[in-house]
């Protein structure tokens, strides 16, 4: 069995032998650097700097959607698809939204006044869905600068003014969900803002009631509903104003508010945790309005602000870090394949960020027991099981917790004695 380097593939690790001393270097988001960060913008031939999504499709490619044209990145040059009014096939002009790929490879987006589009790479076919008068198999109502968002099984959901649109790409089928007047389990306003798929069959969508509905697929009706400050929400209910929802991992829901700040929603506990400005602690979070958030492989959040940047959210110690790097407001983030991060912001472009480039700690062997390690030299590092790390050389084996941070000796004992005490340990494999 092959150790589980995946498990601690976003952490940096690293020992050095310097003048007979050992050291180990470990990540610290105490101090989250953001410093080795690039920005793409209309200098490297971006179409647009105001960006309001980003994908990376299955082929690897960068898609870039902004107010002026839609941009497929290579990694080193742009291709633009704008609107052409000698090419019927072109994209009508205005700004562009949630980007998505489906599992055929198609390529969708939701357009301010426009409906939405799909995009077939293979072709480079744009098909546009929109509102028809007088035709029911249509799109109901106008999108207005919301989203779109895709179930497990492919069908799309879209937010409107006039309900909850469903559609089916295979059958080419819209579906159509709103308010019902006495129906508890009918969408508590017509008027959607926000839509997000969950792990669980359901729609989580935000409404001018300001509720948060949360519709499930299967059965074609509102099973839970939340308001701030009632139904177990936190927060004041005298101030509204539900802003966004997005999809985390583990069966985590992050909501943003306008006036309350942010929330998380795990659907496995049934549990809430808010996050709001705290006056006496630097740590905590300092804006309203977040846009966009990605939930990393350790729970660790990157959230960006409508107006004023990006924060890291260290799930550990729930400390919120503000970059010095990125000032502008922030509507997209995602992880391409190669680890690195892409940030699509307000007006500067597009920012991208290794997230392995972070400061590191230092312990070493000390004669005073200042820190644990009587080791001098160190032969090895293995990762064991989630957030565990052994650590071994001379005079014993280690085990080092990434999330707590937490460093203790493990011990063999054999006569009441620790067979690594004072042995060199070179190397440990899992059978």
């Amino acid at each position: 069995m092959k150790p589980p380097y995946h498990k601690v593939i976003g952490r940096f690790i690293c020992y050095l032998c310097f003048l007979g001393k050992a050291f180990f270097c470990f990540s610290q988001h105490a101090s989250y650097d953001f410093s080795q960060i690039e920005n793409i913008s209309t200098r490297q031939g971006l179409s647009n700097n105001n960006i309001s999504s980003l994908l990376q499709d299955s082929r690897g490619f960068i898609w870039i959607a902004t107010d002026y044209g839609l941009n497929r990145y290579d990694g080193y040059h742009f291709k633009v698809y704008n609107y052409d009014p000698a090419d019927s096939n072109s994209i009508y002009p205005g700004s562009n939204f949630s980007l998505l790929e489906d599992k055929n490879g198609l390529i969708w987006f939701s357009t301010t006044s426009n409906g939405f589009y799909s995009f077939d790479p293979r072709t480079e076919k744009f098909t546009r869905y929109y509102h028809k008068p007088g035709d029911p198999n249509s799109l109901i109502g106008e999108l207005n600068g919301g989203n779109i968002t895709i179930d497990s099984s492919g069908i799309l959901w879209i937010c409107t003014s006039a309900g909850l649109n469903s559609f089916d790409p295979v059958k080419k089928k819209f579906e159509l969900f709103k308010h019902k007047e006495g129906d508890q389990s009918s969408l508590s306003s017509d008027y959607i803002s926000w839509v997000c798929a969950d792990d669980e069959n359901n729609i989580w969508t935000v409404t001018s009631n300001n509720t948060l509905d949360v519709f499930s697929i299967s059965g074609k009706k509102v099973t839970a509903r939340f308001a701030i400050g009632t139904d177990g929400m936190p927060g004041n209910k005298d101030k509204p104003g539900l802003y966004t929802v997005f999809k985390g991992r583990n069966g985590n829901i992050w909501i943003s508010s306008a006036q309350n700040g942010f929330y998380g929603y795990n659907m496995k506990t049934k549990k809430w945790k808010h996050f709001i400005d705290d006056p006496g602690n630097k740590f905590s979070l300092k804006y309203n309005g977040v846009n966009v958030c990605y939930e990393d492989e350790a729970d660790n959040l990157l959230i960006g602000l409508a107006n004023y940047g990006l924060y890291y959210f260290e799930a550990a110690s729930e400390k919120f870090y503000l970059s010095d790097r990125v000032k502008t407001g922030v509507n997209a983030i995602i992880k391409s394949r190669d680890r690195k991060i892409w940030i699509g912001t307000g007006n500067e472009g597009v920012y991208t960020h290794a997230p392995v480039n972070k400061k590191l700690g230092i312990a070493e062997h000390s004669p005073d027991k200042t820190y644990p390690i009587k080791s001098k030299m160190l032969s090895g590092f293995y990762p064991f099981q989630k957030n565990e790390l052994f650590i071994f050389g001379d005079n014993g084996v280690y085990v080092y917790n990434t999330a707590s941070k937490i460093l203790k000796p493990f011990e063999i004992l054999d006569n009441g004695q620790n067979i690594f005490g004072k042995n060199i340990t070179w190397k440990i494999m899992q059978d």
